[in-house]
């Protein structure tokens, strides 16, 4: 194995918030490599609700995923005073997943009920509801009697995607692919040609979220299957 040439740095998302609340950025802020997702949540406090994104985000979908394709971007959010009657819903996410909420909005009237809906990433599972939520039933209805924040936990095993044009692919050096997973993570690279029978090729340590390696006999097989394991 070789590694490529890093993924192209995309650079620092900056965020600015307006009223009273926080953004949480999942993988944490830093640098982010060019093409990669962050995932933002507005974190309202206690009596607020949040409104929208601005700057290089639009819209009011929250937890939202945000592409990194520029050197700096930087995205802010909207927080005011909850309406009398309303109750925000904050869903925070932990692993490779989403959740559809429906209806969907960021303030509900009081007593109106929510239905969840947890759907993990190809891959991935979803464990469970917790905080203002339990179990893992899912859709999950929510009585929305109050403010509530409810955490979704899906599981965060490595993937590796080789579709984004110029980026991944075959190349003169072999068979460029990108590895997703925790950043800071270490994993190892295997391929085999027959699905069953795994031969190392390496271990890369994830700094960025991202990192590429090249797989210069790729093109020795008629076809190849490549896995990430910690």
């Amino acid at each position: 194995m070789r590694r490529g040439p890093p993924a192209p740095l995309g650079g620092p998302a900056d965020t600015t918030v307006a009223g009273s609340g926080q953004i949480q950025l999942s993988p944490p802020g830093g640098l982010y490599a060019y093409g990669s997702v962050v995932r933002l949540t507005a974190i309202p406090e206690p009596g607020n609700y949040f409104g929208f994104w601005g700057n290089a985000a639009t819209g009011n979908t929250n937890p939202l995923s945000f592409t990194i394709a520029a050197p700096t971007q930087t995205v802010s959010c909207i927080f005011g005073a909850t309406p009398g009657g309303q109750v925000a819903l904050t869903v925070l996410i932990t692993g490779r997943g989403r959740v559809i909420a429906s209806p969907r909005a960021n303030a509900y009237a009081l007593n109106q009920t929510v239905t969840l809906t947890a759907v993990p990433e190809a891959g991935q599972s979803f464990l469970g509801w917790s905080g203002d939520a339990g179990g893992a039933q899912t859709p999950w209805p929510v009585a929305m009697n109050a403010a509530k924040v409810i955490n979704a936990e899906f599981t965060a095993r490595p993937r590796l995607r080789v579709d984004r044009a110029g980026l991944e692919g075959f190349t003169p050096e072999g068979l460029r692919l990108t590895l997703v997973g925790e950043r800071g993570s270490a994993y190892e690279l295997q391929a085999s040609s027959n699905g069953s029978a795994w031969a190392s090729l390496g271990r890369q340590t994830n700094t960025l979220g991202e990192v590429q390696f090249t797989d210069p006999g790729a093109t020795n097989f008629p076809f190849r299957f490549y896995r990430a394991a910690p």
